[in-house]
């Protein structure tokens, strides 16, 4: 599950019930404002191969399935950068190796 404004500082890993909760959010010291965040069900979590805090508005994590490997972008992004996301996916997908598979979780 996709967690847009998160507000929490920095990035992280927790655990939180059946949940491990991953965290990409604003630098310490600044305002709390955005971040995002992904909620891996206890039963995925063991398929979570690695995952990249990219900033405040993107999270990148690879899991492995029985085909491969699905790529999940979480990404919060206001109107106005919702256009450059669309028109340059190169942008994001740029951030990890060959995507072949890929799901994007977004907020606008």
């Amino acid at each position: 599950m996709g967690l847009q404004e998160v507000r929490w500082h920095g990035a992280g890993e927790m655990k939180m019930l059946d949940y491990t909760i991953l965290w990409s959010g604003s630098p310490e010291g600044s305002a709390r404002q955005s971040g995002v965040g992904l909620a891996v069900e206890k039963r995925t979590s063991s398929a979570l191969l690695s995952w990249q805090p990219v900033s405040e508005r993107l999270l990148i994590a690879k899991f492995s399935h029985t085909f491969g490997i699905l790529v999940v972008f979480v990404v919060y992004a206001l109107h106005r950068m919702a256009r450059d996301i669309y028109i340059k996916p190169k942008n994001i997908k740029n951030r990890v190796e060959t995507v072949k598979e890929s799901f994007v979780l977004m907020d606008m």
